[in-house]
């Protein structure tokens, strides 16, 4: 159980980063398009966020609160569901098709953000 509050622990002190860290990707995807440089996508696993998610905690998920393994769950397929989107751009070959899935890419990342803010006050309850 300790292992699984240090993740948790970890996952908390990342939260704020790992928002910031989605801004960042849907601006630099902006930019790309403005520019017409190719993006580096990157699949759900292999972002920072992913990275940590898989690793750390993930594997241990089902030996938290339900409530938390919830939000988990919802953020994780909002996350996939992202990138997946994020790809798609490649996909189009009208800047104006690319620029609708841009649109959607931002809707994706801001529904990433309030279960992540729901997870950030539901460890702080469980950690502190």
């Amino acid at each position: 159980m300790e292992q699984s509050l240090q993740e948790l622990r970890t996952l908390l002190k990342r939260i704020e980063l790992i928002i910031a860290q989605h801004i960042n990707y849907v601006d630099r995807l902006k930019k790309s398009l403005r520019s017409g440089e190719a993006f580096p996508h990157k699949k759900c696993t292999e972002c920072a966020f992913g990275k940590l998610l898989y690793s750390e905690v993930w594997p241990n998920k089902d030996q938290y609160p339900l409530e938390i393994a919830s939000l988990l769950e919802t953020i994780e397929r909002l996350h996939c569901n992202f990138h997946q989107k994020a790809f798609e751009i490649e996909s189009v070959a009208t800047q104006e098709e690319k620029l609708k899935i841009l649109k959607e890419v931002e809707e994706y990342s801001m529904s990433l953000l309030n279960p992540l803010l729901s997870l950030k006050a539901v460890l702080k309850k469980v950690i502190e």
